[in-house]
């Protein structure tokens, strides 16, 4: 007996319809910090977070599998102190996403994508050489008002022991959360055209996201056209302000990457 199954799994985009704001390239700006070539040991070849506690430390986060994960160094060009472990110990990590500052630089927080924990360090003690880890927060210990995915691709610390983390998912694109409960969860996507459904896969490609030092504007970027979206941040209110760039994202190669429906082949039950 043969039988024939139809699947369609039809979605609707979220967010509603925006303007594309294009940039000039004159406006873009750059700055420059000149170091020595850092002497050590370890090879950074993949840093991905930067910071300045002052004018000659600066934090940096490197996952290049070497024994340590963050470095203090010298603008003069050598490693001050290292520290962050990999392991499966408390304050050790397996698969870590980055590096965060506190607005007042006295603690900087990694989330391990695989245990889902956010573990904060004492940069006093970092650097001082004692025990740098201040608190470990595990996400299922986190309270919410419904099941939410609380896996994210960064976590970044905020004023008032929150934290902000960025999931980039349909359900779980913004949360902030303290160590207790999740205080607000961000889901909809900006629309750049309602006739294309891959709005989502637009900026979900190669997307990062940051906070302004005063914590009023949340930005997210995409790697489709050099994009950004604006987010506006009051509190744990967040709301979509706009959407500029230097080019409007086409997804032409990934048409489709969002699927509308999804048929099963009569002919053949495995093919979709």
């Amino acid at each position: 007996m043969l039988a024939t199954l139809w699947l369609f799994a039809c979605k609707k985009e979220d967010g509603k319809k925006v303007e594309f704001h294009a940039l000039p390239f004159s406006s873009i700006v750059s700055d420059t910090l000149e170091i020595d070539s850092v002497r050590m040991n370890t090879f950074f070849s993949n840093p991905t977070s930067l910071f300045t506690i002052d004018d000659s430390l600066i934090l940096v986060f490197d996952d290049n599998r070497s024994d340590k994960l963050c470095h203090f160094i010298h603008t003069k060009g050598y490693v001050v102190k290292s520290f962050g472990e990999w392991g499966r110990a408390r304050g050790e990590f397996i698969l870590p996403q980055g590096l965060s500052l506190s607005k007042d630089k006295e603690a900087c927080c990694v989330y391990d994508y695989n245990t889902q924990y956010t573990v904060c360090f004492s940069v006093k003690e970092a650097l001082g050489g004692g025990n740098p880890v201040q608190d470990v927060i595990r996400m299922e210990e986190v309270e919410s008002e419904r099941p939410v995915e609380h896996r994210f691709h960064q976590v970044l610390a905020l004023s008032n022991n929150r934290f902000l983390g960025f999931g980039n998912h349909p359900e779980n694109r913004i949360q902030i959360f303290n160590q207790s409960k999740v205080l607000a969860t961000y889901s909809d996507f900006p629309v750049l055209d309602e006739k294309e459904e891959n709005n989502r896969s637009v900026w979900g490609n190669l997307a990062s996201f940051g906070v302004s030092p005063d914590e009023k504007h949340i930005v997210i970027t995409t790697g489709i056209g050099a994009a950004f979206e604006i987010l506006s941040l009051s509190g744990e209110k967040i709301s979509h302000k706009l959407v500029k760039g230097f080019y409007a994202p086409k997804y032409s190669i990934a048409q489709g990457a969002v699927p509308t429906c999804v048929i099963v082949c009569p002919e053949n039950s495995s093919r979709i």
